[in-house]
């Protein structure tokens, strides 16, 4: 009986030994690890004249690989940043870029504003269609002609034949187009003009003829032609040229566009 007693208590003994050195080298731990002492940056980037915020707007700090992209309504947010000095480049095409100074403090939160005033880039024009890459206008082989979305709402643009008219050298007869003379019409045996939206071919189906009435003039940013054969890129129905009609970017923006028609009809 006393030697159960004796091994029941040493047992216990044991066990409360080894949590009073848990606990020890937890308290050790603890105040010897101290975790390091940060701080958050955040803020808006405005337009300096319309004091609108600016999407998109890239925001890197210098000497260090962080940093961040502003959202739609301008803000942006870097976490984690060691407490001192920092630099922060601000950039986005079509601005002056700017480099601020701020500093972090521990555990808190810096908020700036920052203005990027406008400045304007001359650039050449560029076509896509051509080679089906990137070329400046002087660089493309062949003859090429652009109408703009400022063109096409001039003019009241509703339909993309309508548009092609003022193209010189293109002749416009229902669904068909004979590009300076060389495919001719072929109504009924499919078009030798081969029309593309954003790159990707819009013939129809069954007779293989362009249908003007579904392209949306509405959403196009300009519209690009290729005047001569582009077979050997696009195929057997670029015969007689391309007509590549590209879409506008997505607004950041909510926005709400209404366009009214009116004519006799007999």
């Amino acid at each position: 009986m006393n030697t159960c007693l004796q091994h029941r208590n040493a047992g216990r003994g044991a066990i409360a030994f080894f949590l009073i050195l848990l606990v020890t080298l937890s308290g050790a731990t603890n105040s010897g690890a101290q975790p390091p002492a940060v701080g958050v940056v955040s803020g808006i980037v405005i337009d300096a004249a319309t004091k609108k915020p600016l999407s998109g707007v890239t925001l890197q700090l210098a000497r260090r690989a962080r940093g961040a992209v502003t959202r739609s309504d301008g803000r942006f947010r870097i976490i984690a940043l060691p407490v001192g000095r920092h630099s922060l480049i601000v950039s986005s095409i079509g601005y002056a870029s700017r480099q601020i100074e701020f500093d972090i403090a521990s555990n808190d939160t810096t908020r700036l504003t920052i203005a990027l005033t406008e400045q304007l880039l001359q650039t050449d024009e560029v076509v896509v269609s051509a080679g089906k890459r990137i070329q400046a206008v002087q660089d493309v082989p062949v003859s090429i002609a652009t109408v703009d979305q400022r063109s096409l709402e001039q003019r009241n643009i509703t339909r993309l034949d309508d548009a092609l008219r003022y193209i010189p050298g293109l002749y416009v007869s229902r669904d068909q187009v004979n590009v300076r003379g060389s495919s001719g019409f072929s109504l009924g045996l499919g078009s030798r003009v081969l029309v593309l939206i954003d790159g990707f071919p819009l013939l129809a189906g069954d007779t293989g003829e362009i249908k003007f009435d579904a392209l949306p003039i509405f959403n196009l940013q300009r519209i690009e032609v290729v005047k001569g054969a582009g077979s050997a890129l696009y195929g057997s129905s670029a015969l007689g040229g391309v007509i590549n009609a590209i879409t506008a970017d997505p607004s950041p923006e909510s926005e709400v566009r209404l366009r009214a028609y009116s004519g006799v009809y007999t």
